[in-house]
């Protein structure tokens, strides 16, 4: 009988070692493979970052882009034009998408490599697990900047800045309650956010976020006319997002 119970308790101990070995070997097996070495100071963060913005315009990835925008805190002496801020901002928050199919020239829609180490404020890597997570975020931080635009600023870099021009011109839809001669945009949060595959170097995810103090003049006209000119402030924010499918199609 003893001996019986000898041969059961090494059976099952063998079994157990073998499971062990096995699930050992499973966990090898979702260790993560990277494909370079992890960035570490400003520049070699920054370098990552736009060598992997650059495999996305030369490898042509299925690319979609979509925008979500809004504003808040209206501040204005008069409280009716406070109360009508809502359809204030909405003229400045238009917001698109688009989508490009995988092996076409997607320089139209994301955005091409022309920032420099200078314009960045700061640079870090976020690596949560060292060895399971298939995914860094990189975060780098613009300078402020007053008024910038498409051609030649830090911010039309990257982002897509809207022409003061189009921008007036959206506001002119609304020139039976109020008109305005001009703006004032501080850009004083610029963040983009990428998350990129450990792998692969390939970005999966790519966000820019902005923080904009906007100053303007209102001038009433017709019910509002009595208002005269009064000053109006607010917040704009706005985050262009775009998600990479690296996957060819099936043929």
């Amino acid at each position: 009988m003893n001996k019986k119970i000898k041969r059961l308790v090494s059976f099952l101990l063998v079994a157990v070692m073998a499971f062990s070995l096995c699930a050992c070997g499973e966990i090898e097996e979702e260790v993560v493979k990277r494909a370079s070495a992890i960035p570490q100071t400003k520049a070699e963060i920054f370098d990552y970052f736009c060598a992997a913005l650059d495999k996305v315009v030369a490898e042509k990835p299925a690319v979609s882009y979509g925008l979500s925008n809004g504003a808040r805190g209206a501040e204005c002496e008069n409280s009716n034009i406070e109360a009508a801020f809502p359809t204030i901002a909405k003229l400045m928050t238009v917001g698109d998408g688009a989508e490009v199919e995988y092996g076409a020239d997607n320089t139209g829609v994301f955005p091409t490599n022309k920032l420099e180490l200078n314009d960045i404020k700061s640079a870090n890597i976020i690596d949560i697990d060292d060895t399971t997570s298939r995914s860094y975020t990189i975060v780098l931080t613009i300078w402020d900047e007053n008024n910038p635009n498409q051609d030649d600023s830090v911010f039309g870099k990257i982002y897509k800045i809207s022409k003061d021009e189009d921008i007036l011109k959206e506001m002119e839809k609304a020139s039976s309650y109020f008109t305005v001669e001009s703006y004032d945009a501080q850009y004083r949060i610029g963040t983009i956010r990428a998350v990129i595959s450990k792998e692969t170097d390939r970005i999966e995810e790519l966000h820019l976020e902005r923080t904009v103090d906007v100053s303007t003049q209102i001038t009433g006209v017709n019910k509002f006319a009595e208002v005269g000119t009064v000053p109006l402030s607010f917040e704009y924010s706005s985050t262009e997002s775009y998600s990479m499918n690296w996957d060819a199609p099936a043929k």
